[in-house]
């Protein structure tokens, strides 16, 4: 078990009790999380921060694997394929994790947008085939993009497009 623990004025106080078996699932999706937004926001404050927060998760999860003998997405390629599966999902939108309701709409929203950026490349079933474009734009609001395929601008839902990103941004997620 471990404590999660709020801060006072003057010292920490418990605010809830979870496994550790939970806990260190949650860490590798937040690590997960933050570093695709590393990677997909546009800032460099954004990116900075982001990969700052990514360093210390890291540590954190190396520190829990070391002293409990457990396998994580850094020295394992089976944890690595099950948390991946677990964040990304088939389509759609990514699992991101958020502390609380007000983030997941504020955070959420630039989550989106940057997901689903001008230019990024995409792939959509079409009938019987699938096929693959680059984002023309995004409603965040609506939850849809426009997609250029074949000279063509193609309307779909969030959930029915998979972001394509370069054959070597995975390998480097876990260096």
């Amino acid at each position: 078990m471990i404590v999660i623990n709020a801060k006072s004025t003057s010292k920490l106080i418990r605010t809830r009790i979870i496994p550790i078996s939970d806990y260190y699932t949650r860490l590798q999706l937040e690590y997960l999380s933050y570093r695709i937004r590393a990677a997909i926001y546009q800032r460099a404050f954004d990116k900075k921060k982001f990969t700052e927060i990514c360093k210390k998760k890291r540590e954190k999860i190396e520190q829990i694997a070391l002293e409990n003998c457990l396998p994580s997405i850094f020295n394992n390629t089976e944890q690595q394929r099950k948390y991946m599966g677990r964040f990304f999902g088939q389509t759609g939108f990514p699992n991101f994790c958020y502390r609380d309701d007000y983030q997941q709409s504020v955070k959420g929203y630039w989550d989106l947008y940057y997901y689903f950026i001008k230019g990024a490349s995409v792939r959509f079933t079409r009938g019987t085939s699938t096929d693959i474009g680059h984002i023309k734009d995004c409603s965040v609001k609506e939850k849809k993009v426009r997609i250029i395929v074949d000279g063509r601008v193609i309307e779909r839902k969030f959930e029915e497009v998979s972001r394509i990103f370069p054959s070597d941004f995975f390998v480097s997620m876990f260096l």
